[in-house]
């Protein structure tokens, strides 16, 4: 959520003073972003999360996830890609944030995906949390 607001912030600063140059700014703040989201669906995949969710629900949830997925994974490989010719002449060499949303390599994750996603994991972290602190007393 932090990259996510910090990104949104960068956005708010330059209406407010155009000219000011803070679109690199958006674009690493946003790439770490996506990249959080990603580090936290690795969640998805750990003992304690499997034990408390069917395979039909993570499959679900890999779904969700799959556009961030992709949109993470050209980030990382842009530099290769990019060596290899692989990038197409005119296409951003980083994330560029549009008013829809944040496009890579021919992939889009429009904004309210990107939110969607990081209260949904805030929710399943919560509940993780709360059913494990219900074991502990449980415990007791």
């Amino acid at each position: 959520m932090v990259h996510h607001r910090g990104s949104r912030g960068f956005v708010v600063a330059s209406v407010r003073r155009p000219g000011t140059s803070i679109y690199g700014k958006i674009g690493l703040h946003l790439e770490n972003c996506i990249d959080a989201i990603r580090r936290a669906e690795g969640f998805l995949s750990s003992r304690g999360f499997q034990s408390v969710s069917t395979p039909d629900q993570r499959d679900v949830l890999r779904k969700l996830h799959s556009g961030v997925r992709l949109l993470r994974n050209a980030i990382q490989h842009a530099e290769r890609d990019i060596d290899n010719g692989r990038v197409a002449e005119g296409e951003p060499v980083w994330p560029a944030a549009t008013t829809y949303g944040v496009f890579f390599a021919g992939k889009l994750v429009v904004h309210a995906e990107l939110a969607a996603l990081i209260v949904h994991l805030w929710e399943l972290a919560s509940a993780g949390v709360s059913a494990a602190a219900r074991e502990d007393e449980s415990l007791v």
